[in-house]
């Protein structure tokens, strides 16, 4: 059909009986479907059925067409994205030093000429710190990372063999880096749980034992008999 329209009156799978629309004054010529529901080809589906009412009476030559339908509002766009605040509000209300440095701020009518002022400050006096990576990763961790891409970054202008020996160095020791301060972190975890349980302090036990119970992925256990072959069956065997 024209303007991307389709007949949603005869989409539907019916008898040719059950299409007409339109009953002839002469009864001898019959019925005829002159009736038509259409709709767009990008919203057609929110027809779900279209039936013609042949017992209804309504004093017409034309017979009632009954659809069931159902409308999906649209969407909108909102156009007027959240900008991402760069200061956090919890460490201003603790921190005087915000409040020491606005007071020279000259008060005026002109709202846009002071906000940014105060933003700046807010941004000096408490920055937002970025989201990390894991909980024990700390700026040593950044700083190895950064001196690994460093040498990346050499090796590909370069492409000598002392390029990448150096850069071969520095992956082994940005490893060794990042495991070292994950197993301190990990030693300081099980302190402060061996600590509060000897001071029966159950309230943070509870809290730290249960936030590292939660990421614990136990070993796969794996049986051997003499001959180092795996054990699959369940009868007793020496080891």
């Amino acid at each position: 059909m024209d303007h991307d329209m389709i007949s949603k009156s005869t989409y539907f799978k019916r008898r040719p009986s059950k299409l007409k629309t339109w009953k002839y004054p002469d009864w001898k010529k019959g019925e005829w479907q002159l009736d038509h529901v259409c709709m767009d080809k990008n919203y057609h589906k929110e027809i779900y059925n279209v039936k013609v009412l042949r017992g209804t009476d309504t004093g017409s030559d034309h017979y009632m067409i009954k659809i069931k339908i159902k409308l999906t509002p649209l969407a909108k766009k909102n156009s007027h994205q959240k900008k991402k605040r760069t200061y956090d509000p919890h460490k201003l209300i603790q921190n005087g030093d915000y409040e020491a440095q606005t007071r020279d701020i000259k008060i005026t009518d002109d709202l846009e000429e002071i906000i940014p002022k105060l933003k700046q400050i807010a941004e000096q006096v408490a920055p937002i710190n970025p989201r990390k990576k894991h909980q024990w990763w700390n700026d040593e961790c950044d700083e190895a990372v950064l001196d690994r891409h460093q040498a990346w970054l050499r090796h590909q202008n370069e492409k000598t063999e002392k390029s990448y020996l150096e850069l071969t160095k520095q992956r082994k020791t940005t490893q060794k880096i990042i495991r070292r301060v994950k197993r301190q972190y990990q030693k300081d975890i099980l302190l402060m749980i061996e600590t509060n349980s000897e001071k029966t302090n159950s309230r943070d036990y509870y809290k730290i034992f249960g936030r590292q119970l939660q990421r614990y992925d136990p070993p796969t256990l794996m049986l051997k008999d003499k001959d180092n072959n795996l054990a699959h069956s369940n009868k007793i065997q020496k080891f």
